[in-house]
């Protein structure tokens, strides 16, 4: 499980959508964002899910296909690696 996985951008503009997702995912659980950690489900505030694999590093979202990422993934991610760190 990787906290980002984007790929070097290949100009400012590839670089700003990248930091724009990242900061997204960064503030998503505060925007009212749910996960169900026993199906691996993202939920948005308007109820629309989204399937995050946290062994194979996906989404379901349009944006993980389009960018390469999503905040969905990203911010699962943290939850993950927040939840490793305490534990160690």
């Amino acid at each position: 499980m990787q906290a980002h996985r984007f790929p070097e951008p290949q100009n400012a503009r590839e670089a700003l959508t990248q930091a724009n997702i990242s900061a997204r995912a960064e503030r998503l659980w505060e925007d009212g964002y749910t996960y169900d950690t026993e199906r691996g489900i993202v939920t948005s505030p308007k109820g629309e899910t989204y399937q995050v694999d946290i062994l194979a590093d996906t989404c379901s979202c349009a944006a993980s296909k389009h960018h390469g990422d999503c905040k969905h993934r990203i911010a699962v991610a943290k939850l993950y690696n927040k939840a490793e760190s305490k534990a160690a």
